[in-house]
């Protein structure tokens, strides 16, 4: 997460696509790597979304997720969004929010 957040921070724009991989991985470990990864992300997706764009499907909710992660994702998600991938994180919402409400009930 350092090394990332230190590309983030002082590398060239075009560079700091080096360190999305790494933190990909990082989200499939536990459920309190995944949360930290994750808002480190929707923080770096806030100010440069171009990085994110290429790993949309990452971001996916799953039914296993809990709902911190789901609230997260969809953040992620949102903040992806463009014209082009518009209709694609739709679908991905309408099943984010039946999965979250389904376990919110």
């Amino acid at each position: 997460m350092a090394v990332a957040a230190l590309y983030f921070h002082l590398a060239p724009q075009l560079e700091c696509v080096k360190v999305v991989k790494p933190l990909l991985r990082l989200t499939r470990m536990y459920r309190e790597y995944q949360y930290i990864v994750l808002s480190n992300v929707a923080t770096m997706a806030k100010e440069r979304p171009n990085m994110f764009t290429d790993s949309l499907k990452e971001f996916y909710v799953f039914a296993s997720d809990a709902s911190f992660i789901k609230e997260l994702k969809l953040e992620i998600l949102s903040l992806l969004a463009t014209d082009t991938t518009a209709h694609q994180i739709l679908k991905e919402f309408r099943v984010g929010i039946k999965l979250f409400d389904f376990l919110v009930l």
